[in-house]
């Protein structure tokens, strides 16, 4: 019965690690849409430097929390590249991610566009806590596994475009390979190539006579 407890704990641990981080990045696109969009580095043809600090639920214990510290800028007229770092944690759970994008953009009258990828490098960690528990059987692989970590490669590939500077589109497609590195098998053979697309699109109203503007703005995964 322990060991079945276990099993079930850590199977979901490892199901929703992907989902709980997901719920962090797009809780934060539209502040930094290149964690969604690979092709947003260097668009703006600015050199950025971005810290986002996301915190859930505050006053609580173990709250979900995230932390994200990330550059993008140009490289001549046409080249944009990025770098970031994102951690987040929640519960007796961590997740450490690492990205690097890469982009071309090039405009086109009133029209600019971009296309880029990305590649990333998670690490999924259980806290060391979990040996303490009651219900673990000193051995058990499985929960010794998630203790050491679950390391995964992935990538990304996204395209990006602005209409007469106040309109925008992006589209991208995530998790292209998704393949756990070390002793932990992928669960997922086959891969996962363009399973997930992401599209979203806005548009900026100036609205002068107020001195404000105003960006209404929609995000869709399958």
């Amino acid at each position: 019965m322990k060991n079945i407890i276990l099993l079930i704990v850590a199977v979901f641990v490892f199901k929703t690690a992907r989902a709980q981080e997901q719920s962090a990045v797009f809780a934060q696109y539209f502040l930094n849409p290149i964690l969604v969009n690979a092709s947003v580095a260097g668009f703006d043809d600015m050199h950025k430097l971005q810290m986002n600090i996301r915190s859930q639920w505050t006053g609580f214990p173990e709250t979900p929390k995230s932390y994200h510290i990330g550059y993008n800028g140009p490289i001549g007229k046409t080249l944009g590249i990025g770098l970031g770092l994102m951690s987040e944690n929640l519960g007796n759970r961590s997740n450490l991610r690492f990205q690097m994008n890469y982009a071309f953009r090039y405009r086109i009258k009133q029209v600019k566009f971009a296309a880029g990828f990305s590649t990333e490098f998670h690490t999924l960690k259980v806290a060391s806590s979990v040996l303490d528990n009651p219900f673990y059987q000193q051995g058990d692989p499985l929960v010794e596994d998630a203790v050491d970590g679950n390391k995964i490669f992935d990538a990304s590939l996204g395209f990006w475009s602005v209409f007469y500077d106040n309109t925008y589109v992006g589209l991208s497609f995530s998790n292209l390979v998704v393949a756990k590195i070390g002793q932990i098998q992928s669960g997922n053979p086959q891969g996962s190539f363009l399973k997930f697309i992401t599209l979203n699109f806005g548009h900026t109203f100036d609205i002068e006579e107020y001195n404000f503007k105003l960006t209404p703005s929609l995000l869709v995964q399958r």
